[in-house]
């Protein structure tokens, strides 16, 4: 991957694919491995056998680029109905229409979000076969290892995000099991981050072989990894040795930055993520106390759990908001699609399952009272 050193680089690679092939000399983009690069330029040559028009080829790529992220939040939706209800998933799904940056990031081939949600989604079925066959987890190990591969190998922005998130779905049954059961909840979290960590180590590996190509010496090799990611996160070298241009960024305190991304607009845009969790942990509450005064203790847990469980999931975005702030003090036309993995749908799923508690306690109630009445 990288730009054409005779054309803008906001556009104007774009501008020669649709006018024809480049003809300047490619300036690489060193920063990542770039397989979503090379994937895309594979699948664009053989559409190309059929399809000559380069803006068809590159509707088509944004069209299937948008499929992989529509489905991946469907499954994300189904697992919430499978463990919060019709409601909560209902509510869930609410994401890809409405947030504005689930609808701009979709169909992008350099962002390629279906990446950033796809280990959650695979952690979620092993969970599901680990119950009825623990033998094959070592499998579902792999599998899970090599989408945190492929993600880090399609960039190493948010990563910490992507390898936090996919441990909620472990968090979930981990609430949910009797006391004697946890145990093995915790293991498994250990072995998949431990994939995790593996596939992130062998994904910089690939990375520091294509600088160490490039560069020919291993002295420029460190320095370009150094330099690529002190001026992210601010750690490794001294501030003042970093860019000038990341000056600005490296400055911003980190809360600050995180404080900055709570109060964005996800929903409707309008309505930012922290509000979105302060109604439903504010219905939580008014769900736990109806839930005592009616004695509903089954209704009362699981209404704890399921607000662990968001508050839980804030610790994904956040993690990178705050370990790498100066990119995301940068890149806030991006980085804010972060809550919608899995934090934003998570809230709007407790607030759909509060709802729903909410009706069926006082619908039974009101149901009760009907009955002595008569």
């Amino acid at each position: 991957m990288g730009n054409f050193n005779n054309v803008d680089p906001y556009g104007g690679n774009r501008a020669q694919f649709l006018e024809g092939e480049p003809n300047g000399d490619l300036v690489p983009y060193k920063h990542q491995v770039g397989a979503q690069g090379a994937a895309f330029g594979v699948i664009n040559k053989l559409l190309k056998v059929v399809i000559p028009s380069a803006e068809r080829r590159q509707k088509i790529l944004w069209f299937g680029n948008s499929v992989l992220a529509f489905m991946c939040i469907l499954f994300l939706s189904l697992w919430i109905y499978r463990e919060m209800g019709f409601w909560a998933s209902a509510f869930s799904f609410s994401a890809v229409f409405l947030s504005q940056w689930s609808i701009k990031s979709m169909s992008n081939l350099y962002w390629v979000t279906w990446t950033l949600i796809l280990p959650l989604i695979l952690v979620a079925f092993l969970c599901e076969v680990y119950q009825k066959q623990p033998k094959k987890i070592y499998i579902g190990l792999i599998i899970i290892g090599m989408s945190v591969l492929l993600r880090a190998m399609c960039g190493f922005e948010f990563i910490s995000s992507v390898m936090i998130a996919s441990e909620i779905p472990i968090c979930c049954k981990y609430l949910k099991a009797k006391k004697e059961d946890r145990k093995q909840w915790v293991k498994l979290a250990f072995w998949i981050g431990l994939s995790e960590i593996i596939a992130f180590v062998l994904a910089m590996t690939v990375w520091i072989f294509q600088e160490a190509t490039y560069y020919g010496n291993l002295q420029d090799v460190w320095s370009d990894v150094l330099a690529t990611v002190s001026k992210r996160t601010g750690f490794l070298q001294n501030k003042a040795d970093i860019e000038a241009s990341y000056q600005e960024s490296l400055q911003v305190g980190r809360l600050q930055v995180v404080q900055e991304y709570l109060n964005m607009k996800v929903f409707f845009n309008k309505y930012s993520i922290l509000q979105l969790l302060q109604w439903g942990l504010l219905g939580s509450v008014l769900v736990e106390g109806i839930a005592l005064w009616q004695k509903k203790s089954e209704i009362s847990l699981a209404c704890l759990h399921d607000s662990i469980l968001v508050v839980a999931s804030c610790f994904a975005p956040i993690s990178w908001y705050f370990l790498a702030s100066a990119h995301s003090y940068i890149h806030t036309h991006i980085n804010p699609l972060l809550w919608l993995f899995p934090c934003l749908p998570l809230a709007l799923a407790l607030i759909g399952a509060n709802l729903a508690r909410i009706d069926s306690i006082l619908g039974e109630w009101k149901c009760r009272s009907t009955t002595k009445s008569s």
